[in-house]
């Protein structure tokens, strides 16, 4: 009859939707389980004021994304040695300086509720590592460091570059600027591989306005812009953070000194850190 044609086209309207939308479902349900996961690589950058790191969009994520905080204590630069003089690269003073900075600053990432991961490796060994440690394929990494500029913080970013590449999860790295009181991207050269000059005083009087370094009013003058290449503010600290996610948070070595590669005993304490750094500065 009329109304059993009616039902059946009903019943057969309401299968084909059912199955039409199996796959809009599965693949949302897809979505809603990729992690994003972002690494903050530290390196000379061992302070939370005024560090890039924390303003990339990637370590701002809202939502299930993760945020990891590592440092690589290497033990090719921390016990190697020069090849030209067989010196230490890294006496046992400076590895004690580098140690207490490290220190200090996984107090001041568990102050807001953070932690910092830290391994006696090289990193193109242990960010990886972490990386992929407890993370599915559908999940993405990206791991965030502040651009060296000497040829072997080069060579290490492309290491790190290479063995991220090979993992079955999509991870890249992510450069960011922040060591230098001018921003590279404001410096006046349009290549600046080409026209940086190799001696100081051409370089200051293009990004000072040609004023004394000791003249107060003249520096504040370039702060606010008005002469000179502007020197961009001071980035404020991260008022709190994310806690370290529980699939990485074994991989924490509790006792850093224990871990620390270091060609010496380390010494006697220094006062190091960005705490000590501060009160020296102002």
């Amino acid at each position: 009859t009329r109304r059993a044609s009616r039902q059946l086209s009903r019943l057969f309207l309401a299968a084909a939707l059912a199955v039409l939308a199996r796959p809009a479902l599965h693949g949302e349900a897809s979505a809603m389980a990729a992690v994003q996961r972002t690494i903050l690589w530290f390196r000379n950058d061992l302070r939370l004021h005024d560090n890039p790191l924390f303003h990339h969009q990637a370590a701002r994520r809202g939502g299930n994304a993760e945020l990891i905080c590592a440092y690589c204590a290497d033990p090719s630069v921390l016990s190697g040695r020069l090849r030209q003089t067989g010196l230490p690269k890294v006496g046992a003073r400076r590895s004690r300086f580098l140690f207490e900075c490290v220190s200090e600053l996984r107090r001041n990432l568990r102050s807001l509720g953070s932690d910092l991961l830290a391994a006696g490796e090289k990193p193109e060994v242990w960010l990886p590592e972490l990386a992929q440690r407890g993370l599915s394929n559908d999940g993405a990494v990206t791991v965030v460091v502040a651009q060296g500029v000497t040829p072997e913080e080069q060579q290490e970013e492309d290491a790190v570059q290479a063995a991220l590449a090979a993992l079955p999860t999509p991870a890249r790295l992510h450069r960011v600027w922040g060591m230098s009181l001018y921003h590279i991207e404001d410096l006046p050269y349009r290549d600046i591989r080409k026209e940086f000059p190799m001696v100081f005083a051409p370089f200051g009087r293009a990004v000072r306005g040609n004023f004394r370094a000791a003249d107060a009013s003249a520096v504040a003058a370039a702060q606010r812009g008005e002469q000179g290449v502007s020197i961009r503010k001071e980035l404020e600290p991260p008022a709190s953070l994310p806690p370290v996610p529980a699939s990485v948070a074994g991989l924490c070595v509790e006792d850093l000194e224990r871990m620390w590669p270091a060609p010496a005993p380390l010494g006697d304490a220094v006062y190091a850190g960005e705490g000590p750094g501060a009160d020296k500065s102002w």
